[in-house]
């Protein structure tokens, strides 16, 4: 009910009060300590006495005190006149090239917290809302917003009445000696030139619609123009041009400068137009020709099409057959969705394997067509693959059987027009290739848009042959060993042997086996992406198995079991972090970084009574079938008699004792934020442990409760005050949320006594303290100098200290003595 009657008494305010002043801009600056921290206001009216008015923040998303924090003094203030706000002097000074009309730690906000002002103790304008700011699109860290022309205060806050630099905007304008200027930034806060009555110019193009197709070479565009006068002085930001790009086919075609004193409005004409898809892009811009701040554009698309369409290869009744002639281990191909062809033959970091697939479409009688063109928008990434444009006579079924005449070789996206006038034969196959080693890794492609034209007759489509090349379309994964006892002991424990398998082969008729087990699990010509078994084996068997039958007869997978393979383990998993949270409590290896895939962790546990060699060991997870190897542990790896390794996804683990974390070998855990299997297999490939978990996506871990031997829970059921526990029991006492946040900074003594506390941390950056007292009063907010904080004038009591740096922010108690 307090938030409601809260809400009510701020809005009769915003009703009651003529705004005779307006939140125009708010900086986070990129100085030290993120200075300069400013608030610019607009003084819409002469006022007599501004003390009537004030200002408030609200940090890491706390809801309204609903009354302001500073207040400013007796004195009046003139209308069109800007009165700014900062937490110090010198840098703003130095940083905006005048000095701040006022400083007070009011401003001192994180750059993703909200700002409200008041009158007569009553908010009327408000920037932000009352939420932790980051991600936002009003999130202003190390940047700024700026209030709209022509915009009014606010209490419900509007983002499309600011304008935002975006985070991180002037980051790199503090100069190595702090001689950064804003006007010297990449990012320039637009100080002092808000103006509520100002009306910004516009355009309109009117035609052609966007997407539209013309059959002509040439077009004419009207573009509409409002409240751009250029008339006015030289020195009149609205004075300039209207200026345009033509980009035929991706290339720029335009000639500028273009048209001048667009009045109202005026007309662009496009000649000489070729063929293809074309952007035209009309802006705004200055007398020196530079784009209008904010910036004043429109953009439309285009088709110009020369001929008739014979065959729409992307969404007709005629698309091209797709063959592969060398498949990968991914059985990649190329595939259509949407009208879009794409091929993709990437299959890993480092991975070099061979791979042919090619797009096939005829038999087409060109032997009466005329003018016959293939066309196309070509899409790339990555840029190692070359593209092969061929045409055949003798094509029956398999493009490996067949000649080919190059048409061209394609390096570069873009709209492709290929001339297939001079190809007159009354049997003609046209090909796309996609063939590559890998050695310099893949490109991908995609083709959309695809049609054969023709100026004159089309071809003719004849009786299209079945395309086949005879390849297996099966792959066998590595073969997995599942205990099903565990028994000290050679020989003595039955095990299944588990092969999974990616892609389909229905030309297979059976899989057998020459072991002493039997084959079972799922079929391969009639599943899909399965896994095939066999069961009946002991420690130490020999095993195998061979596909029969079609394009994959004889393929052949064998190994050998080891004799004390499922021997018992005194490892456990005993806890799993597959989400970390995504601000600074999601740091699970300490090194001052939250980042969502170097602080995933997998916890292991020694539960017996002597030391367990972990060499050769590797942790893979549910991906692939299990066959995905995520770390493979060192020679020499050896987890102590009760005691913990973890295994982090990357970065510098800090604050772990010697050989009790380290990282990734893969350099990361991939493990899925909501479900997902951790499998740990010894050096022979079988399975010792494996957790299936479903709860991994809730910014927390996943332990057993109880240590060791319990079920996997969400961490914070287990301890409410911790997200994780790496290296510690799940049940630690000593866990507490903040524990990331509070490792960054030392603060000692605590309590203090003899006036000065010190203050370090593991980064270089400047550090903010602000202290408050029981009450929630602000008593310190300055930054350390030397490590040293003085806090000599309080009284003795408990205070809470809010220590800021490099962006993230950690709340501490502190007694005084």
């Amino acid at each position: 009910m307090k938030k409601i009657t809260f809400l009510i008494f701020m809005t009769l305010g915003f009703i009651s009060f003529g705004q005779d002043m307006i939140l125009s801009g708010i900086l986070d600056g990129p100085l030290p300590g993120g200075l300069p921290k400013a608030i610019e206001i607009y003084v819409v009216n002469d006022i007599q006495d501004i003390s009537a008015y004030g200002i408030e923040s609200s940090t890491n998303g706390a809801a309204s005190a609903g009354s302001p924090e500073f207040t400013f003094p007796q004195q009046a203030a003139t209308a069109g006149s800007y009165i700014y706000v900062s937490t110090e002097e010198p840098l703003f000074t130095q940083y905006l090239g005048i000095a701040p009309t006022f400083t007070n730690g009011v401003v001192g906000v994180n750059g993703d917290d909200p700002i409200l002002l008041y009158k007569d103790g009553v908010a009327y304008d408000m920037y932000g809302t009352f939420e932790d700011g980051s991600g936002t699109v009003w999130d202003y860290a190390d940047g700024w917003a700026y209030r709209k022309n022509n915009t009014t205060a606010n209490l419900s806050f509007d983002s499309a009445n600011w304008v935002f630099s975006g985070i991180n905007a002037v980051d790199g304008c503090d100069l190595a000696d702090d001689t950064g200027t804003n006007a010297g930034c990449s990012s320039v806060f637009p100080l002092g030139t808000f103006n509520p009555s100002s009306t910004d110019p516009s355009l309109s193009i009117d035609s052609p619609a966007n997407s539209s197709t013309i059959n002509d070479t040439a077009l004419s565009v009207e573009v509409s123009v409002t409240n751009f006068d250029i008339t006015q002085d030289a020195n009149d930001p609205k004075d300039g041009y209207v200026y345009y790009k033509l980009f035929e086919n991706g290339t720029d075609t335009s000639v500028q400068p273009n048209v001048e004193d667009p009045s109202s409005s005026t007309t662009i004409a496009l000649t000489n137009l070729i063929e293809g898809t074309h952007t035209l892009e009309v802006s705004l811009v200055d007398n020196s020709f530079t784009a209008l701040d904010p910036a004043v554009s429109q953009t439309i698309s285009f088709t110009v099409s020369l001929g008739q369409v014979c065959f729409d290869l992307s969404s007709g009744q005629e698309l091209f057959d797709i063959v592969t002639v060398t498949p990968n281990s991914q059985s990649d191909e190329w595939f259509i969705s949407n009208g879009t062809y794409s091929m993709n033959g990437y299959v890993g970091s480092g991975v070099q394997e061979n791979v042919e697939s090619w797009l096939v479409f005829g038999p087409l009688d060109m032997s009466s067509a005329s003018g016959t063109k293939l066309e196309f928008d070509l899409g790339e990434s990555f840029g190692a693959t070359d593209l092969v444009i061929a045409v055949s006579t003798d094509y029956t079924s398999c493009p490996s059987a067949a000649n080919w005449t190059t048409v061209s070789t394609l390096t570069d996206p873009g709209f492709i027009s290929l001339d297939l006038s001079s190809v007159t034969d009354s049997n003609v196959f046209i090909g796309v290739q996609y063939a590559d080693d890998g050695v310099d890794g893949y490109s991908g492609y995609t083709m959309s848009n695809v049609v054969m034209k023709s100026t004159g007759a089309c071809p003719s489509l004849g009786q299209r042959p079945i395309s086949d090349c005879g390849t297996c379309d099966l792959t066998l994964g590595t073969a997995g060993i599942v205990c099903g006892t565990n028994t000290v002991g050679d020989n003595n424990d039955s095990v299944t042997i588990s092969i999974p398998y990616s892609g389909l082969e229905a030309s297979i008729t059976s899989v057998t086996t020459t072991s002493n087990g039997q084959i079972g699990g799922d079929d391969p010509a009639a599943v899909a992406d399965g896994t095939i078994t066999i069961s009946g084996l002991s420690e130490g068997d020999a095993w195998d198995i061979t596909i029969n039958g079609g394009d994959c007869d004889g393929t052949t997978l064998n190994g050998t079991v080891a004799a004390s393979n499922c021997d018992p383990v005194a490892i456990v998993i005993n806890e799993i972090l597959a989400d970390p949270a995504g601000d600074i409590t999601g740091d699970s290896n300490g090194d001052g970084t939250r980042n969502g895939t170097e602080d995933e962790f997998i916890e292991f546990y020694n539960t017996g009574s002597a030391d367990f060699d972990l060499s050769g060991f590797v942790i893979s997870d549910g991906s692939n079938g299990g066959d995905n190897t995520r770390h493979t542990f060192e020679q020499g790896t050896v987890i102590p008699a009760n005691s913990f390794l973890v295994v982090f996804g990357g970065g510098t683990p800090t604050g772990f004792a010697n050989g009790t974390a380290i990282v990734s070998s893969s350099g990361a855990l991939g493990l899925n934020n909501g479900t997902d299997s951790v499998i740990l297999k010894n050096a022979s490939g079988g399975v010792v442990l494996q957790v299936d978990y479903t709860d991994g996506g809730n910014n927390q871990s996943v332990g057993r409760s109880p240590d060791f031997t319990g079920d996997f829970v969400l961490h914070t059921t287990i301890s409410p005050n911790a997200l994780f526990s790496p290296g510690l029991e799940n049940d630690d006492p000593s866990l507490s949320i903040q524990g990331a946040l509070k490792n960054m900074f030392k603060v000692y003594p605590n309590p203090v006594s003899n006036g000065i506390v010190t203050i370090t941390s593991q980064f270089t950056e400047d550090i903010t303290a602000t202290v408050f007292d029981i009450l929630g009063k602000e008593v310190i907010n300055e930054r350390v100098n030397n490590n040293a904080l003085d806090v000599s004038q309080l009284n003795k009591g408990i205070y809470l200290m809010k220590l800021t740096q490099n962006g993230a922010t950690a709340t501490q108690k502190l007694v005084i003595k």
